[in-house]
């Protein structure tokens, strides 16, 4: 993701999600596209890249190391479950409130 950030591409062009996933189960990595900071790159590589899922870091490890990278403050939480809203009103619906009080 952090590639597709830096470079506003995606990455691995031409491969296939199989040949991707094959390629880094070997350790293949793609290049940090350029313009990279070495400070981003570094985090990346330490935190994120290493083989066994067990010893890489939890994502609020690694959203508070780039919180504090870059001091911009971590964007609130979106529910992924809302709330139905009961609310909501349509133009159609308003329209129809605005002939009932009107006599239409």
């Amino acid at each position: 993701m952090s590639w597709e950030i830096f470079a506003g591409q995606e990455p691995y062009p031409g491969m296939t999600v199989a040949e991707v996933n094959g390629q880094v189960k070997q350790g293949y990595r793609m290049s940090f596209p350029e313009g990279t900071p070495m400070d981003m790159s570094t985090l990346i590589v330490r935190m994120c890249w290493t083989e066994d899922p067990n010893e890489r870091a939890s994502m609020a490890d690694v959203s508070h190391a780039l919180e504090k990278l870059t001091n911009l403050p971590r964007p609130p939480l979106v529910s992924t479950n809302p709330e139905p809203q009961t609310n909501v009103q349509t133009s159609r619906s308003k329209k129809s409130k605005a002939k009932k009080k009107s006599g239409k």
